[in-house]
């Protein structure tokens, strides 16, 4: 059971992930209650008794980039300055001066705070100047490649239902497709009247010689596993393939403690500086926003003080 959540949502190997850095709501449950089955039950009878929702997908009618969008249109006009290379960062006596570069055009900023949510790599580029030890440790935290897939088909060519959320593919049954997300049956308005669209994924660190696969090998493997899979008949009406180099940063063991001397060399080398970031605190948009929020009150209240 725990095998394709982890490939599923991590593209990583379970034997490697640190459960307690990757899934701190899992590990607790087995902690508390000595088992994740009877941690699920006690889990729900509680949600059930507090009147709690249930967790629910969401979407954007015009993709993720309407959450950034959106945020943006909350703030004062002129505040966001948009695709911009950030160069070079140095400390100053009154916060930070962030050395940018744009189309030809160069620049300064300067602020008091300085949040610095980025991936692992692009951060220790930053940082590498003040701090050796930190870029070294950001620099070890491993990214799992991943191509996804948006594939269209007739109904009629479908033969699985596409009742539900989508799958995922144990390892242990040789299929390279790591799952799907049935995206017409969870959202409204994602394919025409009498036609499905599926995203489909595939690589992780688990599948060796991912990244040496041309595009074209790629995208006629999904294709043969997603065939094989649902019962699908017939050609596509249309198949976008997108990869991604460096897509999901993996909480391997020893992630926590990691991060923790991390913490200690930046406090040391660059105070002040806050990093927020998916290689911290979970991988899912959920906790890219949660951890996000609470960075923003704390950071409120400290300049309340």
């Amino acid at each position: 059971a725990i095998e394709p959540f982890i490939s599923g949502v991590y593209a990583g190997d379970p034997k490697r992930l640190s459960i307690r850095a990757a899934i701190p709501r899992i590990y607790a449950l087995e902690e508390k209650h000595g088992s994740l089955i009877r941690g699920a039950i006690a889990m729900g009878r509680v949600r059930k008794g507090m009147g709690l929702p249930k967790g629910r997908m969401i979407s954007f009618q015009q993709g993720m980039g309407e959450l950034p969008a959106g945020i943006v249109k909350q703030l004062p006009e002129g505040s966001v300055r948009s695709g911009c290379r950030v160069v070079g960062l140095t400390r100053l006596e009154s916060g930070w001066q962030v050395a940018w570069q744009q189309s030809g055009e160069s620049g300064h900023h300067q602020a008091e705070h300085l949040i610095m949510a980025l991936p692992a790599s692009a951060a220790a580029g930053l940082i590498r100047p003040m701090s050796e030890q930190a870029a070294d440790l950001l620099e070890d935290i491993s990214y799992a490649p991943i191509a996804t897939l948006a594939v269209g088909h007739t109904q009629k060519q479908v033969g699985h239902p596409l009742n539900g959320f989508g799958f995922l593919i144990p390892r242990r049954e040789k299929i390279r497709l790591l799952g799907g997300l049935f995206s017409s049956t969870l959202f409204k308005d994602r394919a025409p009247e009498g036609r499905t669209l599926i995203t489909a994924f595939m690589g992780g660190t688990m599948d060796q010689g991912f990244e040496d696969l041309s595009d074209d090998a790629v995208l006629g493997q999904m294709l043969l596993d997603l065939s094989q899979t649902l019962k699908i008949d017939g050609e596509a009406d249309f198949a976008h393939l997108t990869r991604y180099e460096r897509a999901i940063p993996q909480y391997v063991m020893g992630h926590g403690q990691r991060l923790a001397k991390l913490d200690q060399t930046l406090d040391e080398a660059c105070p002040g500086l806050i990093h927020r970031a998916n290689w911290s605190g979970g991988v899912s948009v959920a906790d890219c926003v949660l951890n996000a929020e609470r960075c923003a009150q704390s950071l409120a209240q400290h300049i309340a003080l």
